[in-house]
């Protein structure tokens, strides 16, 4: 891979995909929805609906608005950060780890419907909303550390052409991008085998404690990148 491609923007890819698999599969397992990926939870709540679970149609309606207000309170901060000459980032990462805090204390026991549990999801979808926006583009092409599918789709593709036409390029963004859904593997992996097998739901939450580390080295790393002035907008369709 040419190393204008292995830099921070592809690091903070690696680390976002890492959190996206850890933190999706947490979501799922200890407070029973998804919250980053909506795909999920848009066919829970219509089969929900369908099943005349309207609780749980509604639980799974407020994480999506949830999600809706999390992409929105992210564009108005890039926004504004824009306005006035300031890495956005350096606002949405502290904002992102402060919406850990209620996952971190809330008991893991609760029911799906506890309010407290839905107070703990409601900050989790605000989270992946963040992480979906923040990360949108990885060297100026198309990328996501929550839509899998869109990944996969991008890696056969850029690998295809790479193949066909000869083009490096495309197969550095066919690579990048594959690396970052490793990352979104291992993270399923990091959770899953101590939550299986080595830790007691009771300690669950400290889990988390490895995400806020990992958000404050993002963190530092923003503090050595230049500003965005502008953001591209690029489709993963």
């Amino acid at each position: 891979m040419k190393k204008e491609y292995f830099n921070l923007d592809l690091i903070k890819g690696l680390i976002l995909g890492f959190i996206g698999g850890f933190l999706e599969l947490y979501s799922l397992s200890v407070r029973g929805a998804f919250t980053g990926m909506q795909t999920g939870n848009l066919m829970n709540l219509f089969t929900d609906l369908i099943d005349n679970n309207y609780s749980l149609a509604l639980f799974r309606f407020i994480i999506l608005i949830s999600f809706i207000l999390g992409v929105i309170l992210s564009e108005v901060i890039f926004v504004i950060g824009h306005k006035f000459k300031f890495n956005y980032e350096h606002i949405v990462f502290p904002l992102m780890i402060i919406l850990l805090i209620p996952t971190l204390v809330i008991d893991p026991h609760l029911e799906i419907l506890d309010p407290l549990n839905i107070f703990s999801v409601i900050c989790l979808a605000l989270f992946g909303a963040m992480q979906s926006h923040i990360f949108s583009t990885i060297n100026n092409h198309p990328s996501t550390t929550t839509m899998i599918t869109a990944m996969i789709k991008q890696i056969s593709a850029n690998y295809f052409l790479a193949i066909k036409n000869k083009d490096r390029k495309c197969l550095c963004i066919a690579s990048e991008t594959l690396l970052i859904v490793l990352c979104f593997i291992i993270g399923i992996i990091a959770f899953y085998l101590p939550y299986k097998f080595f830790i007691d739901i009771e300690y669950v939450n400290f889990f988390i404690l490895l995400i806020v580390i990992l958000l404050l080295i993002l963190y530092s790393f923003t503090l050595f990148s230049k500003n965005e002035d502008v953001k591209e907008e690029i489709s993963l369709e």
